[in-house]
This record gives structure tokens, sequence and C-alpha cells, in this order.
């Protein structure tokens, strides 16, 4: 289980330090809350897709405020999860499921996770919004 929350955010480049604002008000149309899934949890299912390496973090470009930081997204971690098959999804699950901290959840749900974290990606690109990751600790 991951050490902080985290949630990705659709956001204009210019926009993203309004994300650490301490009255940030969360819409479902541009943010994705991903329960108990951390950094450590990401970088895996990063090294479990085609075509993909990781850099073994997905923080870089840090903000920073009180506990909270928003970086953004590798775009090689993006590319690679944009671009995935539906074919591909159920054994890049089955391998991301193996992790030690993923343990308590089913297949099913990272299944869903891997398709909700895809669609969130392609919508940021349609609307030319960045991917960022809001974590708290």
């Amino acid at each position: 289980m991951a050490a902080f929350f985290t949630e990705l955010f659709r956001v204009d480049p210019a926009d993203v330090e309004s994300l650490l604002a301490p009255e940030l008000e969360r819409n479902d149309d541009t943010s994705l809350w991903l329960r108990n899934l951390g950094d450590l949890e990401l970088v895996e299912l990063w090294e479990s897709l085609p075509n993909s390496e990781s850099d073994g973090t997905l923080m870089s470009d840090v903000a920073a405020a009180g506990e909270s930081l928003v970086f953004t997204l590798p775009e090689n971690f993006i590319t690679s999860i944009r671009d995935l098959a539906d074919a591909d999804i159920q054994s890049i699950a089955d391998n991301w499921a193996l992790m030690d901290e993923l343990v308590s959840w089913q297949v099913s749900d990272l299944v869903d996770v891997i398709r909700r974290i895809r669609g969130f990606i392609r919508d940021a690109g349609k609307d030319n919004q960045i991917v960022v990751q809001l974590a708290e600790m």
C-alpha cells in the first residue's frame, strides 16, 4: 500500500501550481484518484508495459507546498499507457498483480485502474493538457 494519497490531474501547463492550493476543488472530469497507489506501484506498472523503459520513479519536475507534491509524469510513461492496446491490458494487470504491495488487489480491479489511467491520459491529449500527479503525505 502506498505511503501517500495519489491523484492524477489533467491540467493546462500554466495552471500546475494551482493544484497546490489548500482549497483545491476536485472535478471528476479532470482528476483521477488512484486509491492506495503511489510512485512505487505506478513504476511497477510502467515496468510491466510493453516497449517501455522506466526511469525508476514518476517524480520529476516537482512543485511542493506543505505536505503536497505535484510532479509531471514522464513522457515515456504517458506514451506507453496512451498507446496500450486493449488486448495487452489483462496480461499487464496479471504481471502487475505479482507485486507484493498489490497482494490484496483483485486482478480485475487492476485492469480497471489501467483502463481508467489510459482513458484519462487520452482525454488530456485531446484537450492539450498535461497529466500531473498530486501526492499528499
